[in-house]
């Protein structure tokens, strides 16, 4: 997954964050899985990259966010990780 290497994170570090397994991630990169609208939205927040560039591979000047931008997506994933009863951040 492209957005995973940008921000240099390795494949188990991105599964526990998402509270996925290993295999579930790989699958996921090597096209044998399709994501669920809720995990793309959880990815984008985790790795603070826009949608856009997860589905699309689409760049935009959203990728650096400042400490605003960034803080309100934490509060987004926090939100998210409850609805999901994912317990770590």
């Amino acid at each position: 997954m492209a957005a995973r290497r940008l921000r240099g994170l390795p494949r188990a570090r991105m599964a526990l964050g998402l509270g996925v397994s290993l295999e579930r991630v790989r699958a996921w990169e090597l096209g044998q899985r399709a994501m669920q609208t809720i995990e793309v939205a959880a990815i984008g927040d985790l790795l603070n990259v826009p949608l856009d560039f997860i589905v699309r591979g689409i760049v935009s000047d959203e990728i650096e966010l400042g400490p605003l931008q960034a803080s309100v997506r934490k509060r987004r994933l926090l939100r998210l990780r409850r609805r999901l009863r994912l317990t770590s951040v």
